[in-house]
């Protein structure tokens, strides 16, 4: 006889995860100032008593949504890296990874409905993305550290701030359409290494 049961850890992640989805689908939507606890409840399929059982006050749940998202950015850099070795096809992959994450999350929507919340989240995990992309990029940075040798090396910190940087800013002043060029552009100029 086969056991279907669902485990209390997988039903308790099922929930949660419903619960993350259904909440950052309605952020999206109306902005966080705007959403509520019972609209949430009903969009991700659970009550609100249990909705209360995993987040008891809105701050908690949106403090949730903002690692949540965290994670998913975590998880879709490091699959846009899978089978990228090299250091060009890194530093490609990193830029292109942060153009689609850009356009599939419409960060403009997101900043046009509630700057402050999203200002406050991107100071908080600043240093955060930033381990993340000099994780992703740090075969690159030691091939143009090898390329330059003892005459300098590269800020690897500097570096990444100004990518996330430029990152930002394309959500506050929309860039033309050569950003879409960037990453091809950027291994180009790799190659003239």
């Amino acid at each position: 006889m086969q056991n279907n049961a669902i485990s209390p850890r997988a039903r308790r992640n099922n929930v949660v995860q419903r619960i993350l989805t259904a909440a950052l689908r309605e952020v999206m939507r109306h902005g966080a100032a705007k959403i509520s606890m019972a609209d949430v409840a009903v969009a991700a399929k659970v009550s609100r008593t249990t909705l209360y059982k995993y987040y008891p006050v809105k701050d908690d749940l949106l403090t949730a949504i903002g690692l949540h998202v965290r994670d998913l950015f975590r998880d879709q850099l490091h699959a846009a890296l899978s089978g990228n070795a090299t250091p060009r096809a890194r530093l490609v992959a990193v830029l292109s990874f942060m153009r689609r994450f850009h356009e599939d999350w419409r960060a403009e929507q997101m900043i046009d409905l509630e700057i402050g919340s999203i200002v406050a989240g991107i100071r908080q995990s600043f240093d955060y993305y930033c381990s993340l992309f000099m994780d992703a990029l740090a075969p690159t940075f030691d091939a143009l550290d090898a390329l330059f040798g003892k005459r300098r090396k590269v800020n690897r910190r500097l570096m990444v701030e100004i990518l996330i940087r430029v990152q930002l800013s394309n959500a506050i002043v929309r860039l033309g359409s050569d950003w879409h060029d960037l990453p091809d552009s950027m291994g180009d100029a790799w190659d003239l290494f």
